[in-house]
């Protein structure tokens, strides 16, 4: 029998002061189904508040879909990668009637040339392709394309970046390429080939871009044809004791914060009011990197969407699929709801927001740095921020630490046996502890690594076919 130390009564969500302003719930209202051979990394809404849903397919090309109906997604037209000179689709940005594609795939060994393509989207039904440009002379793909004004911002992995003017639609012209230097963090690394452009973040004339091992590098480019790198940052705990593996892999900017993915080290906040020099605020970091493994990691920091209203950050992450963040204190970004999880097998790339709606790219992959064997679209759909203030029914949990087995037991009705629900234990400074997913048993046990945080923690279950349950339990701090 169970030792019963501590009975805890139910949270109500509004007494959950750091989660209130969270989606109270990510639901999926729909999906685009695909397969390994056509990965669907990331997809984007229509700028122009039209149904449609441009899906970058890698060797799939183009996917122009029909969402007026977004539980059965109607696709309406594709551009193969034949009519993109075979280079595939890898990221994709959209101003006015224009679609902006990154070209060249960079998985594996089959790399492509870099290059950018420019899609007339007046007629969605009927896309018409204006100009492909590409680089002949290197291997590398795109990871990313940023558009600003006339210029097209395209990462080309390891080619650096390329600055494309797109002032005529048919005829594209390349202004510049800028390599930032690959000796920082690291002088002299002995693997050259870590170190890609694959995320980039637009504020005047500099650009911000996620250089993979290299880091956040700031670019100016006030002289469009001779750009200069005036500042960089990388997370000084990955150089102590020794180097380890970065991640840089996407960033966001709202005003003088940068929000930045470093894979199985979670989210940094950066304060960049002076560019030359960016200072770390904030640092979501639930499973203790530097102290986890790349490939055993639980998350994997990819694409990011942010939603300015709630200052709530969305993030897919690999095999935890994603998790959403309040970013409202850039000190101590809290995670607070999450969709999937790890148990289920499969891994996220992508993901962009439009209005209350998120869209989720899975992609396939052979067990680097996770295993998937599925890749489609998740068509999301979350509580906007400020209709949720307001309190909503839970179900209260009973919930009881056993400090000799270190485990939460929880008194689960009957009615809670055999749901299919995700866990979360919050900390007392409200950072997400524990995750766990999959079907609850009526001896459901949760067995704690290590706490060195002693206080109350606030246990979160999150149910597709009930109302969520709240508990909370004290925990005393151990080794």
């Amino acid at each position: 029998m169970r030792m019963q130390f501590l009975v805890m009564v139910g949270l109500l969500f509004t007494a959950f002061s750091k989660a209130q302003d969270c989606p109270a719930v990510i639901e999926k209202v729909g999906e685009i189904a695909g397969d390994c051979q056509s990965i669907q990394l990331t997809a984007l809404h229509d700028a122009l508040d039209r149904d449609f849903l441009y899906v970058a397919a890698k060797s799939g090309g183009l996917l122009v879909y029909d969402i007026q109906d977004p539980d059965h997604p109607q696709l309406i037209s594709t551009i193969p990668v034949a009519a993109l000179s075979g280079l595939e689709v890898m990221a994709l940005e959209q101003q006015g009637y224009f679609l902006y594609l990154a070209l060249g795939n960079h998985f594996g060994t089959a790399i492509q040339a870099s290059g950018l393509a420019v899609i007339g989207m007046e007629n969605p039904s009927n896309p018409e392709v204006r100009d492909v440009w590409m680089d002949d002379s290197s291997r590398g793909g795109g990871g990313v394309v940023k558009i600003q004004a006339n210029y097209a911002f395209l990462g080309g992995m390891i080619n650096g970046i390329y600055l494309i003017d797109i002032s005529s639609k048919d005829s594209l012209r390349l202004i510049s390429q800028f390599k930032p230097s690959i000796d920082f963090p690291v002088p002299s690394p002995p693997n050259t080939k870590l170190y890609n452009a694959r995320g980039i973040a637009l504020r005047d004339n500099l650009a911000f871009v996620c250089f993979d091992a290299g880091g956040l590098r700031v670019v100016d480019y006030s002289d469009p044809a001779q750009p200069v790198e005036i500042g960089h940052y990388s997370n000084p705990a990955l150089s102590v004791p020794v180097n380890l593996p970065r991640a840089y892999n996407h960033v966001l900017l709202n005003g003088d914060l940068a929000y930045v993915s470093v894979d199985y080290c979670g989210v940094e906040i950066l304060d960049v009011r002076n560019p030359r020099s960016p200072v770390l605020l904030g640092w979501w970091n639930p499973y203790h990197c530097p102290g986890n493994n790349w490939f055993s990691s639980p998350s994997h920091t990819n694409e990011m969407a942010f939603d300015p209203e709630g200052q709530i950050l969305f993030i897919a992450t690999g095999k935890s699929d994603l998790i959403a963040l309040d970013v409202r204190d850039p000190a101590h970004p809290d995670s607070c709801v999450g969709y999937g999880g790890v148990g289920n097998g499969i891994g996220t790339w992508g993901i962009s927001r439009y209005k209350s709606n998120l869209y989720l790219g899975y992609l396939c992959t052979l067990g680097i740095p996770f295993t998937s064997n599925y890749s489609g679209t998740h068509l999301l759909k979350y509580a906007a921020p400020s209709t949720i203030r307001q309190e909503v029914y839970v179900e209260p949990l009973k919930a009881y630490y056993n400090p000799i087995a270190r485990e939460i037991q929880v008194d689960w009705p009957a009615d809670w046996w055999n749901r299919p629900v995700s866990i979360y234990l919050i900390d007392p400074l409200g950072r997400m502890s524990f995750f766990w997913d999959g079907r609850v048993q009526p001896d459901q046990a949760l067995t704690l690594e290590d706490r060195s945080t002693e206080g109350i923690y606030f246990l979160m279950v999150r149910s597709q076919s009930g109302p969520p349950g709240y508990a909370k339990v004290w925990i005393p701090s151990h080794r």
